[in-house]
């Protein structure tokens, strides 16, 4: 398999109708943010406070112009690298093709947008849609693309659904403790161990841990990562309102029928007279992965209440959206599940017109 039929190879040409999306507009191949009317009069009148204004204004009130930029120049950083590892695992024999290399301070938007322009410019030898030199069009993508990496990540760390995923996790974890009552750990080989639940249905884990869970705006070693919560928007077309599943727990059991009397417990216990909410059942078979999946606003009590309650309590609760998965041992191919979704993303963000004359 050649290059082009790996990393290209499983690209969702539908998925391409998000580039016609703000902000997922700033990873079109066509670079439209360089021929925006505001972006092009900050440029020709050099008004270094456009774009100084427009991270301060979105989320940075109180910082000075130094602080902005540098916390904008790291926001970019920390996107780059999510990318580069997703890209240095998923396709490792032709990363040193598509590794982003990292801002370096002082960070000047005005200077580097001036210059991305230049290049488009000279890239498309002056007309529409006709790229001369490809070269000069990726360094101007690259630099709209870094531009968005730090739209996105910031929008990320700020977003309420992601401050309460790490808030709140702990108070989560308990709370799946306590409803499934795990008790009684047996290994069985290796290390896995079985343990007993009060719902009747006994789930695979670990001498340590009976359930995996996680905010997902870390990765499985703990670090912060942007690359599962990134690869959701951008696969899902949505923002983290829309997504949902900023934490994950995920309980492993035997059998289809240990899956289907999971869920209908919790079906039972928890919704009673609704439905589950986001239910979905995945049965992929390319790669396989098979799991049944629904989200649980789980009550979390706050310390400091805002405003009564009904009946003027003070006790006040938020609901803290949580993925729950059920899955069949059996069925576990994370690996390749990943790897199947990362090959779908993977075109919007290296767009095959951007990079396949300079691969050629």
């Amino acid at each position: 398999m050649n290059l082009f039929d790996e990393v290209y190879g499983k690209e969702d040409v539908s998925l391409r109708i998000i580039w016609d999306k703000f902000p997922f507009r700033l990873f079109h191949p066509g670079v439209p943010l360089l021929g925006f009317k505001a972006v092009n009069f900050a440029i020709r009148t050099q008004d270094e406070a456009f774009f100084v204004d427009n991270i301060r204004n979105s989320y940075f009130p109180d910082l000075s112009d130094v602080d902005v930029l540098e916390a904008k120049r790291r926001a970019i950083n920390r996107g780059i690298g999510s990318l580069n590892e997703l890209c240095r695992r998923n396709f490792p024999d032709y990363f040193s093709q598509f590794e982003i290399s990292t801002v370096e301070a002082p960070f000047n938007p005005l200077e580097m947008m001036t210059l991305a322009r230049e290049k488009w410019i000279r890239a498309r030898n002056g007309k529409h849609n006709s790229t001369r030199n490809p070269q000069l069009m990726l360094e101007a993508y690259v630099t709209v693309r870094n531009w968005g990496l730090g739209h996105f990540v910031l929008k990320i760390d700020e977003s309420p659904e992601i401050i309460d995923s790490i808030r709140y996790q702990r108070v989560v974890d308990n709370w799946i403790r306590d409803y499934m009552g795990f008790r009684n750990p047996r290994q069985l080989n290796g290390e896995e161990v079985l343990w007993e639940t009060k719902t009747g249905v006994r789930v695979c884990g670990s001498d340590k841990e009976p359930f995996c869970h996680r905010a997902k705006i870390f990765d499985e070693n703990g670090r912060i990562r942007y690359s599962s919560i990134l690869m959701k928007m951008f696969l899902k077309s949505g923002f983290l309102d829309k997504i949902h599943d900023s934490y994950g727990i995920g309980l492993v059991v035997d059998s289809e029928d240990d899956v289907k009397k999971l869920v209908d417990h919790f079906r039972a216990r928890i919704k009673g007279t609704t439905t589950l909410e986001k239910f979905d059942q995945v049965r992929d078979t390319d790669p396989p992965f098979c799991c049944d999946k629904f989200l649980l606003r789980i009550p979390v009590r706050l310390s400091e209440p805002c405003y009564p309650g009904a009946g003027e309590c003070d006790l006040r609760y938020v609901r803290v959206p949580v993925e729950i998965q059920i899955i069949k041992k059996q069925q576990i191919k994370h690996s390749e599940y990943k790897m199947h979704k990362y090959q779908r993303v993977f075109p919007l963000w290296y767009p095959e017109e951007i990079y396949g004359p300079i691969l050629c």
